[in-house]
């Protein structure tokens, strides 16, 4: 549902019914989507140190928190007793990463006219993501705790303040959304750490909490690394404070003067961080002009918006599989952004065996999907069938999207590694000619789909939002 950037969990692992994973805040919450990203059963909490201390005292096998949003950067709210927690001795290790899309709606009680909203309660990094929007408006930021807990006290006030929540939220509290999204940004979105001990798991993500009191000690170093830095606020004793993301302890202390710089790793294995090996590149071909067999290139990452594929990092793409009203693609591109999804699929032209059978509502059927998209603040992808089809339709839609009945209808493999679109590949027989036919004709990037085949129980989505109306064929997606 949302973007599993890290994968291959132990073996070990208890299975997905028995996980408990806990997050802060009420039901509806962010956090709680993060939570279920990985099939656990979610379990909130009022407070980040009330989380953290579920987790050592074994009420819970994970919890997750947000590190980092597009929008503002370090969630300082959580990354603080974080922080404490690991100078305090803790012993946690990072098992996974989660970038859930946040989408920010102003709600208030049904009926309350925008005009009159006075007062907008959420969290803090909530209210820090739409400081200017809510300003234009002249409305009052009020802290609170959650964002879904905001919801939750705007639902049993008799004012006409309003809450900065998900839709999700809105709707589960019982809110009317008056403006779909006050993000200062438009693509938002924040990604969460999932924690464990260190005693039930292993490290997977390399993570490091790093103070120094000298303020030069870490100078570039995000670029020396390439490693993430979230900085904190300084104090007397220690005036540069950061968590590190993808740096080893080892690395770090090789770059910056060990008196001066602490480095707490979150369970880097000892034999992992002692070797400081840079990657082999391969040895330099004889004729400059000819590939060589042994030169690396780095990953392609195709990144637009919350959606992301590439060097590791996977995407959760959902959408009906045919466009039939703008009514039924809002609908759905509500629930699966509520439900984590990082981008949006619909077909505009399906092809039946039968050629008096729906054939989809063509370019029309675009503009409803494109609509949806900015609705809900995702990228769409959309498939092409014919060469006349690939210039209109790479004109809107952010991917397209070949399938396995055209694997190998070259002309149009040509055309579309022309349009400079990223492409979508259905798994299918010929699957690495039809990559070569994309890219030797143009720049288009190219990824590969891969079936799913269930949907975690703790964010499950509607039935409902994948049923074609009656009359017509039902077909999943």
């Amino acid at each position: 549902m949302v973007l599993r950037e890290i994968e291959g969990r132990d073996a070990a692992e208890q299975s997905v019914e028995e996980v408990r994973v806990g997050y802060q805040g009420e039901p509806g919450a962010y956090g709680e989507v993060a939570a279920a990203a990985h099939g656990g059963i979610p379990k909130g909490f009022a407070s980040f140190e009330k989380l953290l201390e579920a987790l050592r005292d074994g009420l819970i096998d994970e919890a997750v928190l947000p590190m980092e949003n597009a929008v503002v950067g370090a969630i300082t709210e959580a990354l603080e007793p974080f922080a404490q927690f690991v100078v305090d001795g803790s012993d946690l290790v990072a098992v996974g990463l989660t970038s859930v899309p946040v989408r920010l709606s102003l709600a208030a009680r049904p009926g309350t006219p925008l005009n009159e909203v006075k007062r907008a309660w959420s969290h803090p990094a909530a209210l820090r993501q739409c400081t200017h929007r809510l300003a234009q408006m002249g409305i009052e930021r009020v802290v609170c705790y959650d964002t879904a807990g905001a919801a939750q006290i705007v639902s049993h006030e008799s004012s006409t303040d309003a809450a900065v929540c998900s839709r999700r939220a809105a709707e589960r509290y019982g809110l009317e959304v008056l403006v779909d999204d006050v993000s200062d940004k438009e693509q938002n979105g924040t990604r969460f750490v999932h924690l464990r001990m260190a005693d039930h798991a292993r490290a997977q993500v390399p993570l490091a909490f790093l103070r120094t009191s000298s303020m030069t000690a870490t100078g570039r170093l995000d670029v020396l690394t390439g490693a993430t830095l979230l900085p904190l606020a300084g104090n007397a004793e220690f005036p540069v404070r950061m968590w590190v993301l993808g740096a080893d302890a080892a690395r770090l202390q090789a770059l910056a003067p060990v008196r001066d710089v602490q480095v707490i790793s979150l369970g880097q294995p000892a034999a992992h961080a002692a070797r400081m090996v840079p990657p082999r590149q391969g040895t330099e071909p004889v004729v400059k002009s000819l590939p060589h067999a042994t030169a690396r290139k780095p990953p392609t990452v195709v990144e637009i918006g919350p959606f992301k594929v590439g060097a590791g990092a996977r995407a959760m793409i959902a959408g009906p599989c045919s466009v039939e009203s703008r009514e039924q693609m809002l609908r759905i591109a509500r629930e699966v952004v509520s439900c984590g999804a990082t981008a949006l699929r619909g077909g505009i032209f399906k092809p039946r065996t039968n050629p008096y059978a729906f054939q989809g509502h063509g370019l029309e059927a675009l503009d409803w999907l494109v609509e949806a998209g900015k609705e809900t603040g995702l990228p769409i992808v959309t498939e092409v069938m014919a060469i006349d089809q690939v210039q209109p339709v790479a004109a809107k839609a952010d991917v397209l999207q070949i399938g396995a009945r055209n694997m190998q209808n070259f002309d149009l493999l040509r055309a579309v590694g022309r349009a400079g679109r990223p492409v979508l590949l259905k798994r299918g027989r010929g699957i690495r000619w039809t990559s070569a036919a994309c890219s030797r004709r143009g720049r288009s990037r190219i990824c590969r789909s891969s079936p799913i085949r269930r949907t975690p129980r703790a964010a499950p989505i509607s039935s409902r939002a994948w049923r074609e109306p009656p009359g017509r064929r039902a077909r999943t997606a």
